[in-house]
C-alpha cells in the first residue's frame, strides 16, 4: 500500500517538476494541480534549479517511504491526522509549504486506497457543525443582509468568519471585492491568521481541504503589524482581506476611508458588542458595505442608545437581524463544547478597600491566610489533582495581586511552572503568555502542570489549548455574567485527546447573604443565564428554560446540583457548593419563580421596558416628584418614592417573588441600621433608595409580574416623564406657551 502511494506521489511531483523545467506557464500549472499554490510553486522552482533538476524528488520521497514503512510496522492503527503530522515533523526540507503540499498528496492517496475498508480513516478536516450550516444557509437565504450571529465561545466562530468571506466572493467573482475583518484586540486577528508572524499554513491547508476558504485566492492586507496605511499593499487582481484592530481604524482619515470604500463589500466585526464605543460606531457608519457582526455576548445592556447602534448597523426598523444563534446550551447538547463543573468556596474578602481599580489595596492578612488554606488543602490537593493536564488560568484583579499570588504558588507548588501576563503590556513583553499558550503534552498521557496568573487577559478572543481549569483568586459578591461567560469560554474547548470531561471553574464567593436559599438559588439562576443567550425565537428560549427548570436536581449525598441539557448524563453541568444544602425546596421555589417571570416577560409584547429604563437613566431625578401613580388598579397622587415601592410590593404580595427580582437591598430580618427600615405589613426591611433606583425597581417588578402601570414624574427643571406600558415618553414644558392671565377690568 505504501509503495503504491509513493509511486503516485512521485508521478505528480515529477510531472510538476517537468512542467517547471519546460517553462510552462504558472497559471497552467496551478490549474492542472488543484492543491498546488503559487508560494509552493515558486519554492519548487528554486529547489529544482538547485537540486540537479528532478532527481531530488525521487530521493526525497524514497526517504519518506522508508520512514512510513517503519511507522506502520510500529503502529498498525495510524490515523491520517497522525500521518500528516508525522510527515511534517520529519523536517526533510526547511520550507513547510512544500512538506505540507507533499504530505497532503500522500494523505489524500492514503485515504482513497483504504476508503472501502472497515477501518476507514478520514483525513483530518474541520467537519461542518450544526451552527456553521445554519449560519451559511441563512446568509445565502437573506442574500447577505447585514446582521449579527450569536455564537457561544468555542463553537467555531473563526471558521464562520472566514467562510462568510469565501461564500460571498464565490458568488460575486466578477467584481473586485474587498473584505474588512475587524476585531478589538490584535491577539484575536493574530491567532486567526498567523503562527510565529507567518501565515499558519497547516491551519489554512486544513481549511482549504475542508472547503472553508483557500487563503491563496486572497491577498492579505495586514494592518495588525503594518501600521501605516499603504495603498500598495492592496491587490488589483485578487480580492483583499484587510485585517485590522479597532484602535487602528478609528484614527483613519477621510481620504483612506474613501479609498477603503471603493471596493469594500463587507465589514466583519468579531466581538461586535464593542460598537458601544462612539468612535468605532462613527467609523463603521462611514463604511458603505454589508455589516456582519459576531459575538458570544452581543447585547450586554439594554440601553436604547446601544440598541439603536445595533439596529442601524445590524438590522432595520428597530429590529435586530439575528442571522443565527447558537448558545452554550446548544453547544453542550451537540457536544461541541464541554459542560461546566463549577466549585464555589466561601472565601474571605482580604482587600480592606476591595477596590478593583486600586493596585495599592490594603491586604487583610487574616482573610488572605484563610483563603490560602482552602487553596492549598482543598483546591490543589483534591480538585487540581484529578485534572488530566493541570494547565490552569488564574484571574486576578490587579498586577500587584497577580505577582503576590504567583510568588506564593512558586513557594508552595514547586512542581508547577508559573507565568505572568498583564493586559496592556507590549507584545514583546507577552512572551510568557505565548509560551504558556503553546504548551502541549508530548503524548496523550502527559501532564503539563503550568499556571498562568493574569490581569485583564484570557477573556474574549483568546484560544488556549489544553487548559482544563480556571480559578478566580479574588472573591466578589456578584461576578458579572459577561465576565463569567468570557472567562469560562477559555476552559470549555474540547482537547484533541478528549481527556477533559468538564470545564472546571473554581470561584470564591463572599457570603453576605443572610438568606442561604437565595444565595444558592442565585447561583443556579446565574447558570440558566449563562446557558441561554439572546434569541429572536422566543418559543425556543422558553422551551429550553422549562427543560432546565425540570431537570435541575440535587444529589444530597454528594451535595452536588446537576443541571441537565439533554439525556446524556455526561453532559450535565455540575455546581458544587461548600455548604450543606438543607433547603432544596425553598431554593427550587425561588428558581421556579424566576423562570416563570422570564417566560412571562418573553410572552409580554406590550411592555416597552427599554424605553422606560432609558427615560429614568437619562434624566436628572433629584428633587423630582411623583404627581400620579397607578399600579394595576391602585391609584395615588403626590406620593413619596418609598411609598411607590411599598404599593408595588403590596400588589405583588409574594415575598419570595419580590426578593428574586429586586435590584435593591432587602433583608428579611428587622433592621434599623445602615439606612434600613422595617415594614410590618411586608415583613422585611428595605434599605433607602434614591428616586432613580426606586423607579427602576418598580419598572422591573411590574415587568416580571405582568402588571400595568402609569407613573407621571415632574422634574425639577421644566419637564415631565410619562412611564407606562404603552407609550413611555418625556414632555418638555419649557417651550409650551403659558395660558395668558385674564386682565382685571377697571
Amino acid at each position: 500500500m505504501i509503495e503504491e502511494i509513493i509511486v503516485e506521489t512521485k508521478i505528480i511531483l515529477n510531472s510538476i517538476s517537468q512542467s517547471i523545467i519546460n517553462d510552462k506557464n504558472d497559471i497552467d500549472i496551478l490549474e492542472e494541480y488543484d492543491n498546488l499554490n503559487l508560494r509552493t510553486l515558486k519554492l519548487l522552482k528554486i529547489i529544482i534549479k538547485e537540486k540537479n533538476k528532478i532527481k531530488w524528488c525521487d530521493k526525497f520521497l524514497d526517504y519518506i517511504e522508508f520512514c512510513l514503512k517503519k511507522l506502520f510496522n510500529e503502529n498498525k492503527n495510524i490515523t491520517v491526522n497522525d500521518l500528516h503530522s508525522y510527515i511534517i515533523n520529519l523536517s526533510i526540507i526547511e520550507d513547510e509549504n512544500i512538506i505540507n503540499f507533499v504530505s497532503n498528496l500522500i494523505c489524500d492517496k492514503f485515504k482513497n486506497i483504504i476508503k472501502d475498508k472497515k477501518d476507514t480513516i478520514n483525513i483530518d478536516v474541520y467537519k461542518p457543525r450544526p451552527n456553521y450550516l445554519e449560519f451559511t444557509e441563512n446568509l445565502v437565504k437573506q442574500k447577505f443582509k447585514s446582521g449579527i450571529t450569536v455564537q457561544a465561545t468555542g463553537t467555531g466562530k473563526s471558521f464562520q468568519i472566514l467562510k462568510v468571506i469565501d461564500l460571498h466572493q464565490n458568488l460575486n467573482k466578477k467584481n473586485q471585492n474587498d473584505y474588512l475583518l475587524l476585531a478589538p484586540k490584535i491577539d484575536i486577528l493574530r491567532d486567526m491568521f498567523y503562527k510565529s508572524n507567518e501565515i499558519d499554513r497547516i491551519k489554512f491547508d486544513k481549511l482549504k481541504i475542508s472547503k472553508i476558504i483557500d487563503i491563496d485566492n486572497y491577498n492579505i492586507v495586514n494592518f495588525v503589524t503594518e501600521k501605516s496605511f499603504d495603498k500598495k499593499l492592496f491587490s488589483k487582481n485578487k480580492p483583499n482581506i484587510i485585517i485590522a484592530n479597532m484602535q487602528y481604524l478609528i484614527f483613519m482619515d477621510e481620504t483612506n476611508i474613501n479609498f477603503l470604500n471603493k471596493n469594500l463589500k463587507m465589514c466583519i466585526f468579531d466581538e461586535c458588542h464593542n460598537i458601544s464605543g462612539n468612535e468605532i460606531f462613527i467609523f463603521l457608519e462611514k463604511l458603505k458595505c454589508i455589516h456582519i457582526g459576531f459575538s458570544a455576548t452581543p447585547l450586554r445592556n439594554t440601553k436604547e442608545i446601544l440598541l439603536n447602534k445595533f439596529y442601524k448597523l445590524y438590522g432595520s426598523d428597530n429590529k435586530l437581524n439575528v442571522i443565527s444563534s447558537f448558545d452554550i446550551f446548544d453547544g453542550i447538547s451537540n457536544e461541541i463544547i464541554l459542560p461546566f463543573k463549577h466549585y464555589y468556596f466561601n472565601f474571605k474578602s482580604y482587600l480592606k478597600n476591595n477596590d478593583e481599580s486600586d493596585d495599592e489595596s490594603i491586604i487583610d492578612e487574616k482573610g488572605l491566610e484563610y483563603n490560602k488554606s482552602i487553596i492549598k488543602n482543598t483546591i490543589m490537593n483534591d480538585i487540581v489533582k484529578t485534572l488530566p493536564y493541570k494547565k490552569i488560568i488564574c484571574w486576578c484583579k490587579t498586577k500587584n495581586l497577580a505577582i503576590m499570588w504567583k510568588t506564593w504558588f512558586d513557594l508552595n507548588f514547586k512542581s508547577f511552572k508559573t507565568f505572568l501576563s498583564i493586559s496592556g503590556t507590549d507584545f514583546k513583553e507577552n512572551d510568557l503568555y505565548l509560551e504558556f499558550k503553546h504548551l502541549e503534552p508530548k503524548n496523550k498521557d502527559e501532564e503539563i502542570k503550568a499556571i498562568l496568573f493574569c490581569v485583564g487577559r484570557c477573556r474574549e478572543g483568546s484560544d488556549i489549548d489544553f487548559v482544563d481549569c480556571g480559578i478566580f483568586l479574588d472573591p466578589v459578591k456578584n461576578r458579572s455574567l459577561v465576565v463569567s461567560m468570557q472567562t469560562a469560554g477559555r476552559i470549555m474547548r474540547i482537547d484533541k485527546y478528549k481527556r477533559k470531561t468538564h470545564a472546571v471553574i473554581i470561584e470564591g464567593y463572599i457570603d453576605s447573604e443572610t438568606n442561604k436559599s437565595k444565595l444558592n438559588a442565585d447561583l443556579i439562576i446565574g447558570y440558566y443565564q449563562k446557558l441561554l443567550q439572546i434569541s429572536e425565537d422566543k418559543t425556543n428560549y422558553i422551551d429550553k428554560l422549562k427543560y432546565l427548570l425540570d431537570n435541575t436536581k440535587l444529589n444530597s449525598d454528594s451535595n452536588e446540583i446537576r443541571i441537565k441539557v439533554n439525556d446524556n448524563y455526561n453532559n450535565d453541568c455540575i455546581l458544587n457548593i461548600d455548604m450543606k444544602i438543607n433547603d432544596w425546596d425553598s431554593i427550587k421555589n425561588i428558581v421556579s419563580i424566576y423562570a416563570k417571570q422570564q417566560i412571562m416577560a418573553k410572552t409580554n409584547n406590550n411592555f416597552d421596558s427599554n424605553k422606560n429604563i432609558q427615560l429614568v437613566e437619562e434624566n436628572q431625578l433629584t428633587f423630582s416628584t411623583i404627581k400620579f401613580a397607578k399600579i394595576n388598579k391602585i391609584t395615588n397622587s403626590n406620593i413619596p418614592y418609598k411609598e411607590l415601592i411599598n404599593i408595588c410590593y403590596k400588589e405583588i404580595n409574594n415575598q419570595e417573588l419580590i426578593f428574586a427580582n429586586t435590584i435593591l437591598r432587602l433583608d428579611k430580618a428587622k433592621r434599623d441600621d445602615k439606612g434600613y427600615k422595617y415594614f410590618d405589613d411586608l415583613q422585611f426591611s428595605i434599605q433607602g433608595a434614591d428616586a432613580k433606583h426606586s423607579l427602576l425597581e418598580v419598572i422591573k417588578q411590574c415587568l416580571f409580574n405582568n402588571f400595568s402601570f402609569e407613573i407621571v414624574i415632574e422634574l425639577e427643571k421644566a419637564g415631565k416623564l410619562f412611564l407606562n406600558n404603552d407609550n413611555p415618553h418625556k414632555l418638555n414644558t419649557t417651550n409650551i406657551p403659558k395660558t395668558p392671565t385674564k386682565r382685571k377690568l377697571n
